[in-house]
């Protein structure tokens, strides 16, 4: 579905300028929900990360950045650069992997209060929380792919 950036660009700094930089075809929104029907108890041994991969032509270092919004502000970032690698399944593709990385402890740190948070509170806190993925490359500085990611309670 198709929407607005205007929508959400007050909850996610810089997009804006992004996407006016282009190109603007890399630019998706990724929603999710979270389901406040689980057991939260889990959390103190629970071990959280996150991992990503990206396939394209590009045969240039890309460089993965992570940037933690709240109420509108960075709160964080995180940076990795991948040297890509020839997809041996497929002619012409290259496949950056940015490995399976742990949470930074800000991040843990949330999700461990949120399950200790009444459920309208989590509601408050997750529509105000983004997060923005952007990976470009790290010669031209080119953007390969752009993604605001916003938290609702299902």
């Amino acid at each position: 579905e198709l929407i607005d950036i205007m929508a959400i660009e007050d909850k996610v700094p810089m997009l804006l300028s992004l996407f006016h930089r282009g190109p603007q075809a890399v630019f998706f929104a990724v929603k999710f929900w979270v389901s406040l029907a689980h057991d939260w108890s889990a959390l103190e041994s629970a071990a959280f990360g996150v991992g990503m991969r990206f396939d394209s032509t590009i045969r240039n270092a890309l460089r993965a950045t992570l940037t933690v919004n709240s109420l509108g502000k960075q709160v964080l970032e995180q940076a990795q650069t991948s040297f890509p690698t020839e997809d041996p399944t497929h002619e012409n593709v290259c496949i950056a992997d940015f490995g399976r990385n742990p949470l930074c402890p800000h991040m843990v740190g949330l999700i461990r209060k949120l399950g200790a948070t009444p459920p309208h509170q989590v509601a408050q806190v997750l529509d105000n929380f983004t997060v923005l993925m952007v990976i470009r490359d790290d010669i031209t500085g080119e953007i390969q792919f752009c993604a605001p990611l916003l938290f609702a309670v299902s």
